[in-house]
């Protein structure tokens, strides 16, 4: 894997490393483009990923908090239609529940 986002909640007014979050297929160049957090929920663009064999389509990844507070991977998501250098996840946000995915070049 090669890229990984790092989770550090404040404890007592410090920040302490607590959780390293890494896509399950990461590679090199994937470019990182937005980090978003929920109470539960965190949204990480990569909108270089190459997804079935599209170059740079993009991706959002998700990772989940459990119920021992433990963050867990979830979902890759892309849809269906992407073309190669469509940038899916060039910006992201996160409302609650609710994610918002822009694709800078797609059609």
């Amino acid at each position: 894997c090669c890229w990984s986002i790092w989770y550090q909640p404040p404890q007592d007014f410090k920040w302490k490393h607590t959780t390293k979050l890494t896509a399950p297929d990461g590679e090199p160049g994937d470019t990182l483009t937005f980090v978003d957090i929920s109470k539960y929920t965190i949204a990480v663009g990569a909108k270089r990923a190459d997804v079935d064999g599209k170059e740079d389509s993009g991706a959002a990844y998700i990772w989940r908090k459990n119920n021992d507070n433990d963050w867990y991977f979830e979902q890759k998501l892309a849809p269906d239609d992407l073309q190669p250098g469509d940038l899916f996840s060039n910006n992201l946000t996160l409302d609650g529940e609710n994610l918002i995915v822009t694709a800078r070049l797609h059609d």
